[in-house]
């Protein structure tokens, strides 16, 4: 088994390499334990707000992935596979975005072709990414049940809200064109110019202040105001994540021989903190508390049944008070904090589950 590749279905992936992005760009906008029943404030439906140290089920589907939780933690959005695109190097998975309310309980569709999908600071938007063709995606925006095409960026690169919710950030090797007929200006942001490399992803931080290149044998941050690029590590890299507030930064280091190390950083390189080494095991994509200040990640022990045996762990960023989210022996995996600190949204045997945290 090759332990440079751990499993990580929240993103729909091409089966194949990816593609460097050259440039970028902004859009500026203008205008199992525990498994409990509740019932809705109406009463005519089950609610999916689980008591405290308790879990719910979201969905029954079997093919469920996380994609975001709303701003007001009421709403989640998953996605689901509708399908497949040929590309060069084999294919690219298509998936559709659902949402479902913890109130109400009911799912309901929002857009065909969706991925990458992230609420508005609001909560009255989604942006996501539609695939057109090879590398390169559409950014959409649906709002009150219509969907705006944005202009096309390249697939693979997340669009981000700005904090104010007025701009739209996402990554682009395209020429910058306005398009005043829909409100909407692209401006192309002036930075150093980097050098194509394969394999290359690019995340925005949420202060608009950087951007995070990870590639599997480096993890760099590029400061926007145009000072020197900073190297985090020159390790191979799996997952990197912003905190909310744009200041640190969670990754995960492949030591080889099934030992990830999950560190903490500074954007700036300093206060660099291990939060916990694995032992012949993988780790999954770490997950932000909304006050930046605890990590949430799947712990994935080694062999060919590991997702049954996956458990989420807990840590506060500062390297304390690591713990595991709860005494379940089912399977826990993609975990996901509620913006209002209270639930854990997790992956089981391809549903969403809910887990009210202890206070």
């Amino acid at each position: 088994m090759n332990h440079r590749n751990p499993p990580h279905p929240r993103v729909p992936l091409a089966l194949g390499r990816t593609t460097a992005v050259t440039s970028f760009a902004i859009l500026l906008l203008f205008s199992g334990a525990g498994l409990v029943q509740a019932i809705s404030p109406s009463g005519a439906r089950p609610a999916l707000r689980p008591p405290e140290d308790t879990e719910v089920r979201l969905t029954r589907t079997g093919d469920a992935q996380f994609a975001a939780w709303s701003p007001d933690s009421s709403r989640i959005l998953y996605a689901r596979p509708s399908g497949k695109a040929k590309i060069s190097t084999g294919w690219q998975l298509l998936t559709d975005l659902w949402s479902i309310d913890l109130d109400a309980g009911t799912p309901s569709k929002v857009a065909s072709n969706a991925a990458y999908a992230t609420f508005s600071p609001d909560g009255q938007s989604i942006a996501f990414l539609s695939f057109v063709r090879e590398r390169t995606g559409e950014v959409k925006v649906w709002q009150k049940g219509q969907t705006k095409k944005m202009g096309t960026a390249d697939w693979g690169s997340p669009p981000r809200w700005s904090e104010d919710g007025q701009r739209l950030l996402f990554a682009t090797s395209g020429a910058p064109s306005k398009m005043t007929s829909t409100g909407l200006a692209r401006t192309t942001l002036v930075v150093p110019k980097q050098p194509a490399v394969p394999g290359e992803r690019l995340l925005f931080s949420p202060n608009e202040s950087y951007v995070l290149r990870r590639h599997h044998n480096y993890l760099r941050v590029l400061p926007l105001d145009g000072s020197p690029e900073i190297e985090i590590t020159a390790r191979p890299t799996l997952f990197a994540i912003w905190s909310p507030d744009g200041r640190r930064l969670a990754y995960v280091i492949d030591s080889g021989e099934l030992s990830p190390e999950l560190w903490v950083a500074n954007a700036d390189g300093s206060a660099k903190a291990l939060i916990a080494k694995g032992e012949s095991e993988y780790f999954g994509p770490p997950a932000w508390s909304s006050d930046s200040a605890q990590l949430a990640f799947a712990r994935i022990p080694g062999g060919n049944e590991r997702q049954r045996h996956s458990r989420i762990w807990l840590a506060f960023a500062d390297g304390h008070g690591l713990r595991p989210m709860s005494n379940g022996l089912q399977e826990e995996s993609e975990p996901a904090w509620s913006p209002d600190g209270s639930y854990i949204a997790f992956q089981r045997r391809g549903d969403i589950w809910v887990r009210a945290l202890q206070r």
